[in-house]
Formats: structure tokens, C-alpha cells, sequence
């Protein structure tokens, strides 16, 4: 499986239909004419949007036969993982997209939703398996309520203290490129020569400098992000 940049995953999600199908299709398999009813769009505008999610592996295509005897169908189902996370304000910007990782048992506070995992894959009744699903998405979801309103706080603290730094950096009257090294060593865990060179789209040896010219004033910036 590909992996693909953020440049990418933006441009391809950029565009409401195609995350609508998306949607869809994530839910269950879905065909072209179907996509195109349900979204009251064009079937070959539906079809020209596929074909751009199945170029970025997002979709892929799965002849079907038809129940008719006719010629197979196509079908379309999802085929790639990951998580896009976007965090903005006045004082920081971040993105992050990761893929997400396969499951691995489960342990510590989780523990109790692996226990529940094992004993609905034992109900062989889907009746009931299902309504043991409803349950333990129910859980799930608490769980990421929970993780998501601890990390929103620990934004605001974070904001909270890239506002301060921003108002010391100005304070030390450095000029530009200077003033871009120490946001960068704030909110960077990377700080390799190479890895500041690269972001800043300067020359190692005009960072090398820099750092050189803020040691010498005493200006350091210790820990990682």
C-alpha cells in the first residue's frame, strides 16, 4: 500500500463529493449508479471522482457478478487507513497525518474492552452479536470522548504557552531567520541539522550559524516537543 503525502490526502479530500463517497463507501460496498442516486450527482461525474480515490489507493475496485446474468458490475470498497488531525490558532499550527496502526491487544485501563472484544466475537447469533457491538462502540466512544476532551485542554495549555514564548522571542529583537529557528525548536521534536535545514529552507551552514550566534547570547531552547 502507497503511502501518501498530507499535500496529497488535502487535495484529494478537498472536494465535498468525493468525501461524501468516501462516507459511503466506508460503511459498506457501494456501485456507481447507486453513489450517484444516493448523492444526486451525475453518474459520470461519480465515476471521474472515483477514479481519482482509486488512483490514490483510497478505493478499490471489485467486479461483482451480476444477479441478472448480465455482464459483472463494478463495486467499490474501501482500501486505506490513516488519521488527519489539524490543530490551529493564533499562536500554533500543526498537521498530522498517520496511518493508523493495526490492533494489538489491549492493556492497562483498556484492558476491560479487550475482555468485552473477545466475548462478542464468541456469539455466533448476529442478532445478538450486533446489539454486543452497539454496546461496545458505546464504550469505545466514551473512551475517545474522554481522550479527546483531556487533549483539547492540554491544546489550550499549549496555546497558552506558545503565546508567551512568541512575546519572548520578539522581546530578544533577533532578526527573521533567527526568530523562525526558535518557533521551530518550540514546536519540533526533529531538531537535526539536516531536518531544520530542510523546513526553513536555508543552507546547514547559515543554521550552523545561527545556533552558533543564539549560544553565544545565551538563548537556549532545552527539551523536545
Amino acid at each position: 500500500m502507497t503511502d501518501h503525502s498530507l499535500d496529497e490526502i488535502l487535495a484529494v479530500l478537498e472536494n465535498p463529493t468525493r468525501r461524501r463517497i468516501l462516507q459511503k463507501i466506508s460503511r459498506e460496498r457501494h456501485y456507481p449508479l447507486q453513489l450517484s442516486k444516493e448523492l444526486k450527482v451525475s453518474q459520470q461525474a461519480i465515476m471521474k471522482h472515483l477514479k481519482v480515490l482509486e488512483s490514490f489507493n483510497l478505493v478499490k475496485c471489485k467486479p461483482e457478478k451480476s444477479d441478472a446474468g448480465g455482464p459483472e458490475r463494478k463495486c467499490y470498497v474501501a482500501s486505506y487507513n490513516f488519521s488527519l488531525m489539524i490543530d490551529y490558532s493564533p499562536n500554533l499550527f500543526n498537521v498530522e497525518l498517520k496511518p493508523m496502526s493495526k490492533r494489538t491487544d489491549l492493556k492497562g485501563e483498556y484492558k476491560k474492552l479487550e475482555k468485552k472484544w473477545k466475548e462478542l466475537l464468541s456469539n455466533d447469533s448476529p442478532k445478538k452479536r450486533l446489539n454486543e457491538i452497539s454496546e461496545f462502540l458505546h464504550m469505545v466512544d466514551k473512551e475517545i470522548g474522554d481522550l479527546e476532551a483531556k487533549r483539547a485542554q492540554l491544546m489550550v495549555l499549549k496555546n497558552e504557552a506558545m503565546k508567551e514564548a512568541h512575546t519572548a522571542v520578539e522581546l530578544l529583537n533577533r532578526d527573521y531567520d533567527e526568530r523562525r529557528l526558535l518557533y521551530y525548536m518550540l514546536g519540533e521534536a526533529d531538531r537535526s541539522l539536516s531536518r531544520i535545514s530542510e523546513k526553513l529552507n536555508l543552507r546547514e551552514k547559515v543554521v550552523k550559524d545561527m545556533l552558533r550566534r543564539l549560544g553565544e547570547s545565551e538563548i537556549v531552547i532545552e527539551g523536545g516537543a
